[in-house]
């Protein structure tokens, strides 16, 4: 059985793009261009699935990994999101698959 799991990415449209904030995946924005937002969301998706399996590769064990640790996910909560970057941000909610 496949375990899935819930983080939260600030995702904002611009005018050239989207820029997201997803702080469990990494510390800097991340840009992408003028796509449907259902891409963006499957982007961010194929990038915790890659980490994971990065993880894996460099013998990383999963309980210290916040994409694999569900005890280390309070950091990347939408409350902790929130405080970081305002309570009127556009706080997403991304489902993934832990591998």
């Amino acid at each position: 059985m496949l375990k899935t799991a819930i983080s939260y990415a600030v995702i904002n449209k611009r005018l050239v793009g989207w820029t997201i904030e997803f702080p469990i995946l990494t510390s800097n924005t991340i840009f992408l261009p003028n796509i449907n937002f259902e891409d963006v969301i499957a982007v961010l998706r194929e990038q915790l699935h890659k980490q994971q399996e990065a993880n894996r590769r460099k013998n990383i064990d999963p309980k210290l990994s916040p994409i694999t640790n569900f005890e280390l996910h309070e950091q990347y909560s939408i409350e902790a999101l929130q405080q970081k970057f305002g309570y009127d941000a556009n706080i997403y909610p991304i489902k993934y698959q832990i591998i």
